[in-house]
Order: C-alpha cells, then sequence, then structure tokens
C-alpha cells in the first residue's frame, strides 16, 4: 500500500510539474511574440483602487490600477489592469507594450515575467522532488 501511495505522489508531482512548465514557457513564447509586434512604453500609475469582497467563504481584495502612457499616434491614453504584485504604488513608472493597431491591448511585461517565472521554478521543483522521490523508492525496493 505504501509503495502504492509513493508511485502515487510521484505521478502527481510529474503531472503537476509538467503543466507547470507547460504553462511558464506557453507564457514566455507569448510574450515574446508580443513584444516583437508591438510597441514599447512607459507608463506610470496614476491610481491604485484596493477592494474587498466576500465570496467563497473568504475575504477577497481586489487590486486595481489605473495606468497613463503615451503613444505616438493617440497621445495620452488610460488603461485600467489588475494589479498582482504587492509592491506597486501611485506614482511608479513601468515598461508597457501596446499593440500599434490597438492602443488599448496593453500588457505589462514585469508583471507577467514574474508570474511566468514562478510558474517554471515550480515546474521545475514539483519535476525534481518527483524524480528524487522515484529515485529514493527504486533505492529502497
Amino acid at each position: 500500500m505504501d509503495s502504492l501511495h509513493n508511485k502515487m505522489i510521484c505521478l502527481l508531482l510529474f503531472l503537476v510539474g509538467t503543466l507547470m512548465l507547460a504553462g511558464g514557457v506557453y507564457g514566455w513564447t507569448s510574450l515574446a511574440r508580443f513584444s516583437k509586434t508591438s510597441i514599447r512604453t512607459t507608463g506610470v500609475i496614476n491610481t491604485i483602487r484596493s477592494e474587498r469582497k466576500y465570496r467563497f467563504r473568504k475575504m477577497r481584495i481586489r487590486r486595481e490600477m489605473r495606468i497613463s502612457y503615451r503613444t505616438e499616434k493617440y497621445g495620452s491614453l488610460y488603461v485600467s489592469k489588475k494589479c498582482y504584485l504587492p509592491f506597486r504604488s501611485e506614482g511608479d513608472s513601468l515598461e508597457v507594450l501596446y499593440d500599434s493597431s490597438n492602443p488599448y491591448d496593453v500588457r505589462i511585461p514585469g508583471d507577467e515575467r514574474c508570474i511566468w517565472t514562478v510558474m517554471l521554478a515550480t515546474g521545475v521543483l514539483c519535476v525534481a522532488g518527483g524524480w528524487l522521490m522515484r529515485k529514493s523508492h527504486r533505492r529502497l525496493e
């Protein structure tokens, strides 16, 4: 029974690690493709709004930031994005990528790099943990 339990944990670690690695690689390649066709500019966070909601038996805090950025064709534009990183504050400048044909199609590469890197690191740790667990389990057999 214990052997079957360990095999299931190893399989689960490999599966979760592979999915996390695939998600991280997809995110990085998506960001790289978008950065090739988009225009890079600097944006400034004008306001950060925090909202507390009671959902699914827990208190959830949703942070949204309003970013102003300058485009060549349309002048100064504003966009609202979710704030995933807790250390952002009003007045901070950040890198913004926008599509030239649709300037409201905005991506914040700094935030996305953090998300995709965490996914890749978690995937590597899960796969390595499953491999080490399986390797040590084979030695005991």
